[in-house]
């Protein structure tokens, strides 16, 4: 194929890359470049169009495939902020249930309480133990002292 002269947007265009980019190649010497009637066009030829082509494919081909493994990637990160959410409802629920538990057991404890104190005085003396007398006191010391 004969080398064409194109302006900087068409070489940009055919070769898959920005206007600025082309600029940047003929700073760089690797495209030829010229002004023709005050504008600056640049020479390609059939295999730099190619070769360039080819490499865009691929590009746009990886580029695609990047954007498939992100999207993947966002639906597992829904799909566990889901589950976190749910696992999250459950915790607030379980916390509630204890709340809920602390208060009965904090009843029942008042309870048996109030029952123990209006019990004890029912219970009856021992009757293997002597009844003490009101003149007689009880060591405080139950051995008695050396002589």
């Amino acid at each position: 194929m004969i080398p064409e002269w194109l302006s900087v947007t068409e070489a940009a265009r055919r070769l898959g890359i920005s206007a600025e980019e082309v600029r940047q190649r003929i700073d760089a010497g690797e495209l030829k470049a010229r002004v023709d009637n005050g504008h600056q066009v640049v020479l390609i030829d059939a295999e730099r169009r190619s070769g360039e082509a080819e490499s865009t494919i691929i590009i746009q081909a990886l580029m695609a495939e990047l954007r498939g493994q992100i999207t993947a990637k966002d639906e597992q990160l829904r799909s566990r902020d889901q589950e976190l959410q749910r696992l999250m409802e459950q915790m607030r629920a379980k916390d509630q249930q204890i709340e809920r538990l602390m208060v009965l057991m904090a009843q029942v404890q008042a309870q048996a309480r109030e029952l123990t104190q209006r019990l004890l005085p029912m219970t009856p003396v021992d009757s293997h133990s002597p009844a003490p007398k009101s003149g007689d006191r009880r060591r405080w010391w139950p051995f008695r002292p050396r002589r």
